[in-house]
């Protein structure tokens, strides 16, 4: 998924493959430009999911967490893990479980959809 709307299959009976069905919405807001879906267990074994919502340089890090009791997924944080603010967006690398038994995420900032680096040499002026 790129810049997509979320796209989310989950099963009617736990484990049973042959019972996917397709689900409108997770959360049912911040789903129409879905970049870079991740799953991974949480701290206490809850399942969350990690995702871009925007695109290449304008785009925040949305983090849900699934709701074994309600059987639903919420929000974890009531704001995004990252927030370019409409100016940049994360490019993130994680969260990994850390020996200190907290969760690590590294990023870098991409202040434009323009993948190709912008850089300026001054060339010194030729002898004559």
């Amino acid at each position: 998924m790129h810049v997509n709307p979320l796209v989310y299959f989950r099963t009617a009976k736990p484990l049973d493959i042959t019972t996917f069905q397709r689900v409108p919405s997770m959360v049912g807001t911040q789903e129409q430009r879905c970049t870079y879906p991740e799953f991974f267990s949480g701290p206490g074994g809850d399942l969350v999911f990690l995702y871009r919502d925007g695109s290449s340089g304008n785009g925040n890090q949305v983090v849900n967490i699934y709701d074994e009791s309600g059987q639903q997924w919420k929000r974890l944080l009531d704001k995004p893990l990252t927030d370019g603010q409409g100016k940049c967006n994360a490019y993130s690398v994680g969260p990994m479980a850390g020996p200190d038994g907290f969760y690590h995420l590294v990023w870098t900032w991409r202040d434009t959809p323009i993948a190709a680096p912008t850089m300026t040499f001054a060339m010194p002026a030729a002898a004559t």
